[in-house]
C-alpha cells in the first residue's frame, strides 16, 4: 500500500533569484515524495517533533486509516480504527510532545453520512490508548487542538431535526475523560469554522450564527466563557500568536482579518481588496500575518463567461495590520478551486496547496486546463519562488513544517483513475547556526518580584540556549530557554529574592560557542 519515491533536490541557478519574471514559471521539487493508498478523500496530515509524518486517511466504504511515515517517508506502520464503526472519517488530527496522536471525525452510515462524533487517541507506535466513538445524534468532529497539559479539545458540528443544528467546543482529558461541552450561538459553520489554544491555553472557536454572521468564542480550561463576540462579517478561520494575540479571517467582500488582543478586545479589522474571502491564516513570529482565500473572476474555461470562478489570493499584514504584500494566483477557469492550507517557512517563506487549473499544451500547441493539486511557495516579500502541479491528485488538502524547516504535504487521491494520495516534501533552508546576539531586561528590576528578560538569536535555525546567574541568592533565572525555529528571539523570567541592598547580578545567555551577558540591579525596597 505504501511506496516511497527518492528524488533529488534539484536547486535553481543563483542568477535566476534575478530574473523575475521566470520566478513565476520556476517548479518547486520535492526531495521525496510517498504513496498513502487509492480512494483518499481529503486526509488530515500532522507532523511529529520526531519529523515524522502522520496521516489520517479516509477510504470510501471503509474505517479511517492512520498511515505514520518516517523523517524520509520510509512506511513505519498503519492502523485501522475497526471499533469505530463500518465506516468512519477523518477531520482532523494533531500529535503531541511525546508523539501521540489524536484524531477526529466521524462514524459514517452506510449512505456516508455522519452517525456522530469520533475521537480517538494513539501512541507513538500506533496502539490505541483510547477512543471515543458517539452515535446517539448525527455530529462530526470537524477540528482539533491540544493545550500543554495534553487536553484534548474537539469543535463539533451536532443538532437533529428537532433540535437545529449547533456547534460545540468538547473537552476531553489527556486520558480520554469527556470533561464538558460548551454551545455558544453558533449554529452553521459556513466550512470556516476554527479552533486554536492560544499562548494562554485558552481554547479559542468560531462559527455562524441562524444569521450568517461569525462568532468568535473564548473559554478557559474550565469551560467558562471569557468572550463571546458577534462580528458582524461572515465565516471566520483562526490563527493564534505567540503573545496571546488570536487573528479572525474572512470576509466576502474582500479579504478581512481582526485582530484581538489577550483579552479578546479587538484591536484592528482591514479589507485587502473588494472581493473575495480568506479562507486560512498563519502568524509568524513577530506578529505579522499571512492570510490566504479567494476571489472571483468570470471564468475563461469554455462553460460561460458568467460562471465565476475562484483564483488565490495571498496578503501578508504587518502586525499593525498594514498590508505588506499581496500576490495572486491562478487562471479563470471553471477546474479552479481554492486554497485548502497555508505554512510559513521558518526563514519566512509561505507555502501554500489546494486545488487549481494546471495549464496542459497539448502538441498542437493549445494550452488547455485540468484540475490538479497545486503546492506554491512565496519568498518572505511575496514573490513567487515555485509552483508544483501534482496532476495525480486533485487537491491538495493539508500541509506542516517540521521542527527542521521541512514542510511536509499531501493532496488527495484521484478516485477516478485509482492513484493514491500523495506525500511530498520539501527540504528546509540551511540556516547558519542560532548564537546570542543580544540579551535584553526590563527595568526596574525589584526585589522579591520577578522581570522578563529577552534573548535575540542571529538566524531562525532554532537553538537552546544556556541562561547562568551570578547571583543565584539575589536573581534565578531558568537553566535553559528554547527559540523555535523560525523565530529569533525567546523571553523568560528573571526571579528575583530579598536582598539587603541594591545587588548588582549578571545574567548570560550561551548557545552555539557564544555568550552574552547583562548587568542588572536587584532594587532593595
Amino acid at each position: 500500500m505504501f511506496q516511497t519515491v527518492i528524488r533529488g533536490l534539484r536547486c535553481a541557478p543563483l542568477a535566476a533569484a534575478f530574473v523575475l519574471p521566470s520566478l513565476a514559471q520556476a517548479q518547486l521539487s520535492p526531495d521525496w515524495s510517498a504513496s498513502i493508498a487509492a480512494q483518499v478523500v481529503a486526509p488530515a496530515l500532522a507532523v511529529d517533533s520526531g519529523r515524522n509524518s502522520v496521516v489520517a486517511a479516509t477510504l470510501i466504504g471503509q474505517p479511517v486509516t492512520v498511515h505514520k511515515l518516517g523523517p524520509q517517508g520510509t512506511p513505519l506502520w498503519q492502523r485501522s480504527l475497526t471499533g469505530a464503526g463500518v465506516a468512519s472519517r477523518a477531520f482532523d488530527v494533531v500529535t503531541d510532545a511525546a508523539g501521540n496522536i489524536v484524531l477526529g471525525g466521524a462514524v459514517l452510515d452506510a449512505a456516508g453520512l455522519p452517525l456522530g462524533t469520533l475521537v480517538a487517541k494513539l501512541d507513538a507506535a500506533g496502539n490505541t490508548l483510547w477512543q471515543d466513538a458517539v452515535t446517539t445524534a448525527p455530529a462530526r468532529v470537524r477540528e482539533l487542538a491540544l493545550d500543554a497539559g495534553g487536553n484534548v479539545y474537539a469543535l463539533v458540528q451536532a443538532g437533529t431535526a428537532a433540535t437545529g443544528p449547533e456547534l460545540q467546543l468538547v473537552k476531553y482529558s489527556a486520558s480520554g475523560v469527556r470533561q464538558w461541552v460548551r454551545s455558544y450561538g453558533a449554529t452553521t459553520t459556513n466550512g470556516l469554522d476554527s479552533l486554536v489554544i492560544n499562548s494562554a491555553g485558552q481554547p479559542v472557536v468560531t462559527g455562524s450564527n441562524s444569521a450568517g454572521q461569525a462568532i468568535v468564542a473564548a473559554f478557559d480550561a474550565l469551560g467558562n466563557p471569557l468572550a463571546v463576540i458577534n462580528t458582524g462579517t461572515a465565516g471566520l478561520s483562526l490563527a493564534a500568536g505567540r503573545s496571546g494575540e488570536v487573528y479572525a479571517v474572512g470576509g466576502g467582500s474582500g479579504l478581512l482579518a481582526i485582530k484581538y488582543g489577550p483579552a479578546f478586545n479587538e484591536l484592528w479589522r482591514t479589507t485587502v481588496s473588494t472581493s473575495g474571502s480568506a479562507l486560512r491564516a498563519a502568524v509568524d513570529a513577530t506578529g505579522n500575518l499571512v492570510m490566504t482565500g479567494s476571489f472571483n473572476l468570470p471564468s475563461s474555461g469554455g462553460i460561460s463567461a458568467t460562471v465565476i470562478t475562484p483564483n488565490w489570493r495571498t496578503v501578508k499584514l504587518s502586525a499593525a495590520g498594514a498590508t505588506l504584500w499581496s500576490a495572486d494566483f491562478g487562471v479563470p477557469h471553471f477546474v479552479m478551486g481554492s486554497p485548502s492550507a497555508v505554512a510559513l517557512g521558518i526563514d519566512g517563506s509561505v507555502f501554500l496547496t489546494g486545488r487549481a487549473a494546471e495549464p496542459v499544451t497539448s502538441t498542437t500547441g493549445t494550452v488547455n486546463y485540468r484540475q490538479s493539486m497545486a503546492t506554491l511557495k512565496y519568498t518572505g516579500a511575496g514573490v513567487l519562488e515555485g509552483t508544483l502541479y501534482t496532476g495525480a491528485s486533485s487537491n491538495g488538502s493539508d500541509l506542516e513544517v517540521a521542527s527542521d524547516g521541512g514542510v511536509h504535504v499531501t493532496g488527495e487521491a484521484n478516485v477516478l483513475s485509482g492513484t493514491p494520495a500523495p506525500l511530498l516534501h520539501f527540504a528546509g533552508p540551511v540556516l547558519a547556526p542560532a548564537r546570542p546576539s543580544a540579551l535584553l531586561v526590563t527595568a526596574p528590576v525589584w526585589e522579591s518580584s520577578s522581570a522578563t528578560a529577552t534573548v535575540n538569536v542571529s538566524s531562525a535555525a532554532g537553538v537552546t540556549v544556556k541562561l547562568s546567574s551570578s547571583n543565584t541568592s539575589a536573581a534565578k533565572v531558568p537553566a535553559t530557554v528554547v527559540v523555535p525555529a523560525g523565530a529569533t528571539s525567546a523571553s523568560f523570567t528573571v526571579t528575583t529574592l530579598a536582598v539587603r541592598r541594591n545587588t548588582a547580578v549578571t545574567i548570560k545567555a550561551t548557545a552555539n560557542g557564544t555568550t552574552l551577558g547583562t548587568t542588572v540591579t536587584v532594587l532593595n525596597r
